[in-house]
């Protein structure tokens, strides 16, 4: 993460490989290592790579039955969802990632893919319907939020 939000995206790739390798299957390291190299493909820009590893932190997530560990791939969902063509879920999950009582949130204005994501939305949509996405995403379902991405 912190080489990510560096913009380091060789140190954020060579320390999530790092952390790929599960050699104990558990499911918190699966989520992390899957988690950290999706950040550091996004980071490079692969966003078609990152997909996979969302999926795969999903399926450890639902191993390990704590959906609340969802809100820390959000930031990433929504951008997958945008490369997509589907804004408004986009921003769901940009909103969820904001305002869930569980989501880590002290590094999303830190992440640089963050602000462009937001603004490339907001432009999509127009600013009443991205202020309505918003407020929707609010109140989204996690569960359901992370079922927009394995339904992809």
């Amino acid at each position: 993460l912190c080489a990510t939000l560096r913009h380091d995206s060789v140190s954020a790739r060579q320390l999530a490989a790092q952390a790929l390798p599960n050699p104990t299957n558990d499911p918190l390291g699966g989520i992390l290592g899957q988690w950290a190299m999706a950040l550091a493909l996004a980071d490079a820009d692969e966003w078609s790579d990152v997909l996979p590893h969302l999926r795969i932190s999903i399926e450890y997530i639902h191993r390990l039955k704590s959906t609340a560990m969802g809100t820390w791939l959000l930031p990433l969902t929504a951008a997958v969802l945008a490369q997509a063509n589907r804004p408004e879920q986009a921003v769901h999950h940009l909103a969820l990632a904001h305002t869930h009582p569980l989501s880590p949130t002290a590094w999303l204005e830190m992440w640089p893919h963050l602000a462009p994501l937001r603004a490339q939305l907001e432009h999509t949509l127009g600013a009443e319907p991205f202020r309505l996405a918003w407020e929707a995403g609010k109140v989204r379902d996690l569960g359901e939020a992370m079922d927009d991405i394995t339904s992809l």
